[in-house]
């Protein structure tokens, strides 16, 4: 996680106005705390804006703690006739006096692929252009869009616009010093080796509800089935429920 927020502020420092950021939904939590913290440490404002209530938010962190303040500046459109007055965020960022850095979700859906479909085709084209001139009009502004979500593919007309950078998964060297942190001293540092081994191709946040799934499920039946086999079995059934989602999005398109 560290490292993503390191090359997300490596290319505001480049007067990068607009980036895409690809983090998975249950990473969420965790890069925003990151990322709120990296920004106080910077004096650098936070603010997120999400589609379910066309709200924007400042983001603060107190100790571990993360909350939301409602920006009074932004006055979103209570009547919205169309679609595009979802987006009226959007306009408001490229104009405002307000600096810092402004997460967007929700927008990746409507610029990631062409579309045939003439209602869908005109909203995706009114974002795309929307982008475009918040990149141009804030060029050295203190300005930084971010277009967050769990897929950040963008449509050809625009991918060369916007850098990308995506959240890898952790490096089993990683994942060994957070289980140090989050596990009971009970475990041996052989034992954190063995989980940690057994995490490797999981997410931090998998990797916990893994650990408080196997340690709920835990009888005296079962006490000799290790916490490591345990993860190792949890990790399967992520990868079927994986594969079964891409086979269903694959019969939908067809």
């Amino acid at each position: 996680m560290a490292d993503l927020v390191s090359q997300l502020f490596n290319l505001i420092e480049q007067q990068n106005p607009l980036i895409a950021v690809e983090s998975p939904s249950q990473e969420r939590i965790r890069l925003l705390e990151k990322l709120t913290s990296e920004c106080a440490l910077r004096n650098v404002n936070c603010y997120i804006w999400m589609l379910e209530d066309d709200q924007l938010y400042r983001l603060q962190i107190n100790g571990q703690q993360l909350s939301l303040e409602q920006v009074s500046e932004y006055k979103p459109n209570t009547t919205k006739t169309v679609r595009e007055d979802y987006f009226e965020v959007l306009r408001f960022w490229k104009t405002t006096s307000l600096q810092g850095i402004l997460i967007l979700e929700g927008i990746f859906p409507w610029i990631s692929q062409a579309t045939i479909d003439s209602d869908f085709f005109l909203t995706a084209e009114w974002i795309k252009s929307a982008l475009i001139n918040l990149k141009l009009y804030n060029q050295n502004s203190h300005k930084t869009a971010i277009l967050l979500g769990p897929n950040a593919s963008l449509s050809s007309d625009i991918a060369a616009l916007i850098p990308t950078i995506t959240q890898e998964l952790p490096t089993v060297e990683k994942i060994n010093a957070h289980l140090e942190s989050i596990l009971p001293t009970t475990y041996s540092s052989i034992e954190i080796n063995e989980i940690a081994n057994a995490s490797v191709g999981m997410y931090l946040a998998d990797i916990e509800i893994g650990i408080r799934s196997a340690i709920a499920e835990t009888t005296v039946e079962i006490q000799e089935v290790s916490l490591a086999d345990k993860l190792s079995n949890y990790k399967i059934s992520l990868l079927k429920r994986g594969a079964t989602r891409k086979s269903w999005v694959k019969q939908d398109k067809v």
